[in-house]
This record gives C-alpha cells, sequence and structure tokens, in this order.
C-alpha cells in the first residue's frame, strides 16, 4: 500500500457553512499541453476555477492549501500514478486529516478496456472517464459532481450540526476532539478544552418560555464563534452544555480565554424582555498536558480532560 505523502487539512470541523454561490476550484492532472487548452475551452463556461498540475504531488499540495474539490487526474502522472492519487485523497490515512466526501476524484484513461474503469474505481475514483474529452461529457460528469458533493455537503450537516445554534454537536465534537488528540500527542503539542454551563437556563426556560431560550442558547453561540479563532472547534453538546476546543493552547491560556469570553457574555444582552438581565456561564478548563503521563493513548487522555474541565466548572 502506498504512504501518505502530505497531510491535507479539511474544514470539516468548523462550524462556518460554505458560501453556496461561491465558485468551485478544480484542478487537472497529467494533461499535456494541447490537452490542457481543449479542457480550458470545455469548462471554462461550467463555473469552475481551473487549475494545471503535472504531477499527483503537486496535486496533494494543491488539495491542501487551495481549497480544491474536484480533481481529474490521468492515469499516468510524472511521480505516481492516477490510482495511487486516488488512494492518497480518499483512503484517509492515519496521519491525514483528509475528509474523503469533501475531495470527487474523476480518473481519465485511454483504455477503453472495462478492467481498467474497475480499478480505477476500485482505487477510490468517484468516476471515470475515456480520452479524448467530449465537451458534453465532460460537462455533465462535472454536473453530477457538482450535485454529488452538494448532497454531501448536506448530508454532513444533518449529521454534525447542531441546528439550532450551527456549532458543531456532540458527535462531530467527539470525532473532532479524538483528532486533534492524537495530533497533539502525535507532535507534542499543547491542547486545551474549556466547557461551558449556562446559569439557571431552567430559570429562563421557565420565566421567559422556550423560545427565547432557544434565543439565548443561539446568542451565547454566537458570542462564543465571535471571540473564538479560526482553528478553534466550539460545540453545543446538549441542553444548554457548550465546549471549545483549543488547538495549539496551553492550559494558563485557555482560562485567559474562558474568563474573555465570560466578562463577553455578561456585557452581551441576551433576553429580548429584559434587556438588564446579564446570562453568565460556569467554565471548567483542562489541558492535555496536565494529563500526559498517567494517561498517553488518546482515549484515555480525553477522558481525563473531560472529568477535569467538568470538576473544574
Amino acid at each position: 500500500m502506498a504512504a501518505p505523502l502530505a497531510k491535507i487539512p479539511t474544514s470539516n470541523f468548523s462550524s462556518v457553512r460554505p458560501d453556496p454561490q461561491k465558485q468551485r476550484r478544480l484542478v487537472v492532472c497529467g494533461a499535456g499541453d494541447v490537452q490542457r487548452k481543449i479542457v480550458e475551452q470545455m469548462i471554462s463556461n461550467s463555473g469552475f476555477d481551473v487549475l494545471f498540475t503535472d504531477s499527483g504531488e503537486e496535486t496533494l499540495r494543491l488539495v491542501a492549501d487551495e481549497g480544491i474539490e474536484i480533481v481529474i487526474t490521468s492515469a499516468e502522472l510524472k511521480d505516481m500514478s492516477g490510482h495511487e492519487l486516488c488512494w492518497h485523497l480518499k483512503a484517509r490515512p492515519e496521519d491525514s486529516n483528509i475528509e474523503a466526501s469533501n475531495i470527487y476524484v474523476i480518473l481519465t484513461t485511454s483504455d477503453r478496456a472495462a478492467a481498467q474503469y474497475a480499478a480505477a474505481l476500485d482505487a477510490g475514483a468517484d468516476d471515470t472517464m475515456r480520452k479524448p474529452f467530449e465537451p458534453t461529457e465532460m460537462q455533465a460528469r462535472l454536473r453530477v459532481a457538482r450535485r454529488t458533493l452538494d448532497m454531501m455537503k448536506r448530508m454532513h450537516d444533518l449529521a454534525t450540526i447542531d441546528p439550532l445554534t450551527s456549532l458543531l454537536n456532540r458527535r462531530a465534537f467527539n470525532d473532532a476532539l479524538l483528532a486533534e488528540t492524537k495530533r497533539a500527542i502525535r507532535h507534542k503539542q499543547p491542547l486545551s478544552l474549556v466547557s461551558f454551563d449556562i446559569d439557571h437556563f431552567k430559570s429562563i426556560n421557565d420565566g421567559f418560555g422556550h423560545a427565547v431560550g432557544d434565543t439565548v442558547l443561539q446568542g451565547f453561540a454566537t458570542v462564543l464563534r465571535n471571540t473564538s479563532r479560526t482553528e478553534d472547534i466550539p460545540a453545543r453538546l446538549g441542553g444548554e452544555e457548550f465546549v471549545i476546543l483549543l488547538p495549539m493552547t496551553r492550559l494558563s491560556d485557555a482560562t485567559t480565554f474562558a474568563e474573555s469570553l465570560r466578562r463577553r457574555l455578561e456585557a452581551t444582552p441576551l433576553i429580548p424582555d429584559d434587556k438588564d438581565r446579564a446570562v453568565t456561564a460556569s467554565f471548567g478548563t483542562a489541558g492535555l498536558e496536565q494529563v500526559l503521563g498517567q494517561h498517553n493513548e488518546a482515549p484515555a487522555a480525553i477522558q481525563a480532560m473531560l472529568t477535569g474541565a467538568d470538576h473544574a466548572a
């Protein structure tokens, strides 16, 4: 089996929804100069921003750095086969962050044999296309790619996004926490988390109604999102319980962040019918550095951090 070549970051854990009007980016790998001009003409009016590469390594870099969603690759490249490139993009090895559903791969071949198509699909390609390209077919296949990516995004949101606050839900946060903890242990990097419980939330629901309670939860999520960095991972675990994961952050800095968020929350009116009533929250913090030594495996370290944050709240 091929070894992974590049770490490919993903926005899988981000709570920010992408702009549906954003132009999709596409990379064509392994096309010669003549084919490049033909392909560019074929898809220039299809709503894609097209980039060209000659190597699988460069394609992996573009996927990592340029927000590429669709890859069209030849079967033979300078540094690897198209099948190997499919594996790197779709197999999701342990030390890669790639979310396979974020990338749609079309592998092209000049071989008409059914075995070649089967090999491409087995390697992880989402579709195959025979050379020489035919404009109508290519545009149709790109429309299929767009529909598939849109469908996968909707399914992903249903499975991972809390519908009230648009933050990650508990399931998605647990996935992110495991991935980030493994990464922090492997690279000896700091990692912290902060848990929050909105104080006296039941009295808000009882006194003002559940609609106002929902407004408070949404407002708290907005404050949390606006206070965090791009790389931070906020989530709603359920009810009035929230959490945020802080990569590359030591426990002392996590405590400073939590205190800043607490002050910002108290200064933000969240109850429409009683703007003078401050909404407060209790928080607990925990850091990976504090539990390593006793708990060196990710699952045990995670449990220790969650328990520590709960006790500190």
